[in-house]
């Protein structure tokens, strides 16, 4: 055989490969595409690739350039394949900026921020450098509604300290409620703070008994509106489980050890997937007899390609879509690609303007704020 025949044998070899490569990542986008209409409590890994829907995009992308650059047909198959998910990549970035603002309703700037149990220390503020610096954001951010999750203080004076920051942000009225038991000398939950006066208020658990979604409702001059706080199942990854993929190429791991962590992962992964169904159903179910328009937000655990999302999503407009621009990343541990799995979403009659994702990085996740205008005609009572 000739070099110039083996030189030609190995260019094909080679573009077999990359070609068998291109159609699995194809295929895995388009399961990632239906994995939104797929319940995971039927069937659960069409959800996993909906969760890598942002890297399967990238590598599509990537096998786009290849193919141009090799100046090959087969850079239609990631080509068309991407174009036929153009609404599902608008749920991850916007290029254009929309601002819908209303001078006759009442404008109202929203906040909402996983904490991070406060960077997982529970001392009182004057002893805890990251708390200060969340409470110090939280002061300047300047908002009227501020929802926070995973909101730890402890002591005796930790009821005080709660008071105490919602008279710092002039926010007066506030609900709190612990994920669990109520404890009367810790607080782990989700908190409200509110500028307007609350007129009711309750908590959503799931099966387990777990504080999944507390709502307030509040009167803003004449107009009542319901805000849910929610914080959905997380997979609960632990330090091992960021470092898996990192592991895989250490020297000295065994094929088995890899193997039994990643299980451990995927079964983690499928639990927060299915528990997440039974939370949203409760929370759907819930909203849908409200009397009052509905401001939404918090960690949803789950990027928009998901069925959860899909759910909640229903007859309601994400606040990132409609005013927001660029990548939105919320949570601050992804790799590489962006990942929003915190949302701020309200019933059709708001309009809204300046969604922000603020850059603060003491928590793993990043707080995100936009102004809202209320709909009128939901006076208190009806």
């Amino acid at each position: 055989m000739t070099r110039q025949k083996k030189q030609h044998k190995k260019k094909g070899v080679l573009k077999g490969l990359l070609l068998s490569i291109n159609l699995v990542l194809v295929l895995a986008l388009l399961v990632a595409y239906a994995a939104p209409f797929i319940n995971p409590e039927k069937l659960w890994v069409p959800a996993f690739f909906g969760l890598a829907f942002p890297y399967l995009a990238l590598l599509n992308g990537l096998f786009v350039l290849i193919w141009m650059i090799a100046g090959k047909w087969q850079l239609l198959i990631s080509l068309i394949t991407l174009l036929a998910g153009i609404p599902q990549h608008a749920l991850y970035v916007r290029f254009e900026h929309k601002c819908t603002v209303d001078p006759v309703r009442s404008e109202v700037k929203i906040l909402s921020f996983n904490t991070h149990n406060l960077t997982e220390n529970p001392l009182p503020a004057s002893d805890n450098p990251s708390k200060v610096a969340i409470y110090d954001f939280l002061d300047l951010a300047d908002a009227q509604l501020v929802c926070l999750q995973e909101f730890t203080t402890t002591g005796a004076g930790h009821l005080d300290e709660i008071k105490a920051l919602g008279k710092r942000m002039e926010l007066p009225y506030h609900y709190l409620c612990n994920y669990y038991k109520s404890n009367p000398k810790k607080t782990n939950g989700l908190i409200t703070y509110s500028r307007y006066p609350v007129l009711n208020t309750g908590t959503l658990r799931d099966n387990r008994n777990k504080a999944f979604s507390i709502y307030t409702d509040i009167l803003i001059e004449r107009d009542t509106v319901r805000i849910y706080n929610v914080h959905l199942e997380s997979v609960h990854f632990q330090r091992e489980d960021y470092d898996l993929v990192k592991d895989i190429t250490t020297p000295g791991r065994t094929d088995q050890n890899i193997r039994k962590r990643s299980v451990t992962l995927l079964k983690k992964m499928r639990e927060a997937f299915q528990r997440k169904v039974g939370q949203v159903g409760l929370l759907r179910d819930h909203m849908d007899l409200c009397p009052y328009p509905i401001l939404l937000c918090g960690d949803l655990n789950v990027t928009p390609t998901s069925y959860t999302y899909r759910q909640i999503k229903k007859g309601m407009k994400d606040m990132f879509c409609e005013c927001g621009q660029g990548f939105a990343r919320t949570f601050r541990n992804s790799i590489l690609i962006p990942l929003r799995i915190d949302f701020i979403i309200t019933d059709r009659s708001f309009s809204c303007c300046g969604y922000k994702t603020e850059k603060f990085s003491i928590s793993d996740h990043f707080p995100i704020s936009v102004r809202v205008f209320i709909p009128e005609g939901n006076r208190s009572g009806k």
